[in-house]
């Protein structure tokens, strides 16, 4: 697989259900280690929801995806803490 293709796993996973879930709980989390647990949670939301895809991958290729996954749900947590932390709760 090529870089574009890469790219685009990771733009699926970030705007999937999980991770439309994971950028709404993370703009409403307070800590930033919770944000970080909840993007690991919604990456094996992802892959639970995708398992029979992810079983027809070889190892070395399901290995990376597993952690192209962990990654774009760790840039969505954090993108969506940081929004929450510099606009929702600037307010006060």
């Amino acid at each position: 697989m090529d870089a574009a293709a890469y790219f685009s796993f990771i733009l699926t996973v970030m705007f999937s259900p999980p991770g439309i879930a994971n950028f709404v709980i993370c703009t409403i989390l307070r800590n930033r280690l919770h944000a970080s647990i909840a993007a690991v949670v919604a990456a094996s939301g992802f892959m639970f929801l995708n398992q029979a895809w992810f079983a027809k991958q070889a190892v070395s290729h399901y290995s990376l995806m597993a952690i192209l996954a962990v990654v774009a749900m760790m840039i969505t947590s954090h993108l969506a803490f940081t929004i929450g932390e510099k606009i929702l709760r600037a307010k006060k």
